[in-house]
């Protein structure tokens, strides 16, 4: 059987299956025993294997290596989350989603398919975007696929005739731009204009 790159996970709603380089299996993620194990079924069989029976963790996310075969190893040993383990497809590398640098991005291993060895430290792979996911690589491995995601807060205002609590005229924007704002208040002169006092609210992602 091919070896095996597992996410440690904490979230219990993970669950997700790898089919074999062979097409003759796959491995799936299920909580039938309470936790998230990883199970080993054979295409066109009844028995399923349970792969982790001695972890209390939950496993997910399992990714069969192109070609190699060994006992399962512990990757990453640190405080960070690191997630979405996918091979290269020469089997050289094990790349994996980490917020290691703050942001959710991708990073690389070199790796001893065989054996599962780590032959040196991670290496940031550098996209345009502070959170990436979902990792998958075409079968030449020459194109990556990814979900990016961007987030952007921006404040906006809207007149606001106070005795008779009603919305007076269109919202406009007060910042624009990529930024990441939260809580805003209003003050000074920003605050009253006239009778009229100006409120600020969110609207989906957008304030």
């Amino acid at each position: 059987m091919a070896l095996l790159a597992v996410c440690i996970a904490l979230w219990r709603y993970l669950k997700s299956q790898a089919s074999a380089p062979d097409g003759k299996s796959f491995v799936y993620a299920s909580r039938a025993n309470g936790n998230w194990d990883l199970y080993l079924q054979r295409v066109g069989g009844r028995n399923t294997t349970l792969l982790t029976p001695d972890t209390t963790s939950d496993e997910s996310q399992p990714a069969f290596s192109p070609n190699g075969g060994g006992e399962p190893v512990v990757m990453t040993k640190d405080a960070t989350t690191n997630w979405n383990p996918v091979w290269s497809p020469d089997g050289k590398f094990l790349y994996f989603a980490s917020d290691r640098s703050g942001n959710m991005s991708f990073w690389r291993v070199p790796i001893d398919e065989e054996t599962g060895k780590v032959l040196g430290e991670p290496d940031a792979v550098m996209t345009p975007s502070t959170f990436n996911r979902h990792l998958r690589f075409s079968r030449d491995g020459r194109r990556m696929l990814y979900v990016q995601t961007s987030q952007q807060s921006n404040i906006r205002a809207v007149s606001f005739d106070p005795k008779r609590e009603k919305v007076v005229g269109e919202p406009f924007w007060v910042t624009r731009g990529d930024r990441q704002i939260s809580r805003p208040e209003a003050c000074g002169n920003f605050q009253r204009s006239s009778f009229r006092r100006r409120i600020l609210f969110i609207r989906g992602a957008q304030i």
